[in-house]
């Protein structure tokens, strides 16, 4: 059996039609470049049921009831291409999207991981603005260049296999590990051309607990099982995080030309600064990520 160039992993934990936008956005694309297409099914309803749907084409990996991030790892494990990227079920890739990635990672051999830029979907209340700018902002396009206290998002980075391959890769290891690492090193380029759109609506209730949970998920794991002594030390050096986090957002949302109903929505990116700063201190403090992970959609 031929390596395909690329895999494109999707993991949801909804059950059809959710994964239906994201699917018909790559599905005539994966055709046309010889990649291969997994869906990481956490709900058991992933995919329609008819024999005659085109997504039987699909690669199904089914990992009923385990969180995103444990989803992305089953869908990793089963990908055979000489690149892989993970995306997410809420996001509709651009024309063209698996060809950029494989164009994009032969222009540049010397990169691990290319991240590419992403654009809201979602922009019909301010809270969905605010969602948007708090965690993707220095990488709408043109992505800031000159932003380093931020590590591309997972849903649009891509690897070379070599980069995986001997790995141990669990559950948040790739972005709370893995990313930053490349990144630290000048392993990880930027291209815009690689593009997708992001869309989530949660409501207001809805948005402020995904950012704490998605805090607590990130510092949670990552001081899971570590000594007391050490997370009191770094829970002090983290006590003016909510201030940091809102500064660096907010400085990254003044560089853009944003819509009116963006800039109005500034206050409710502070709130959500809060919000995730709070996750992340509960993380440290507990030395766990609790059913933070789970609750992540």
């Amino acid at each position: 059996m031929s390596i395909p160039p690329l895999s494109v992993v999707v993991p949801t934990k909804d059950p059809w039609p959710g994964l239906k936008d994201c699917l018909d956005a790559l599905l005539d694309q994966v055709a046309e470049t010889g990649a291969e297409l997994i869906v990481v099914d956490g709900s058991g309803e992933g995919l329609p049921s008819d024999e005659a749907s085109p997504y039987r084409r699909v690669k199904l990996v089914r990992a009923f009831g385990e969180s995103v991030f444990a989803l992305r790892v089953r869908g990793v494990d089963a990908a055979r291409g000489d690149l892989l990227a993970v995306t997410e079920d809420h996001c509709l890739v651009d024309g063209g999207w698996c060809a950029e990635i494989i164009e994009a990672h032969r222009r540049r051999p010397e990169a691990a991981a290319i991240a590419g830029a992403i654009e809201n979907g979602s922009t019909g209340r301010f809270m969905d603005w605010a969602n948007f700018l708090m965690t993707f902002s220095p990488f709408m396009a043109p992505i800031d260049r000159t932003e380093r206290h931020r590590i591309p998002p997972p849903p649009n980075v891509s690897y070379k296999r070599s980069v995986i391959e001997g790995r141990r890769l669990e559950g948040g290891s790739a972005e709370f590990e893995l990313n930053p690492a490349l990144a630290a090193a000048g392993l990880m380029e930027l291209d815009d051309r690689v593009a997708l759109t992001h869309v989530q609506s949660l409501g207001v209730a809805g948005t402020m607990a995904g950012h704490f949970h998605n805090g607590r998920s990130t510092t949670g794991m990552a001081h899971a099982g570590s000594p007391w002594s050490s997370r009191r030390t770094r829970l002090r050096s983290y006590l003016n995080r909510p201030v940091s986090l809102a500064r660096h957002t907010l400085r990254s949302v003044r560089r853009r030309d944003l819509p009116i109903r963006a800039r109005l929505s500034l206050p409710l990116v502070v709130v959500l600064c809060l919000c995730h700063a709070a996750g992340e201190l509960t993380g440290i403090a507990t030395g766990g990520a609790g059913q933070s992970p789970e609750a992540i959609g």
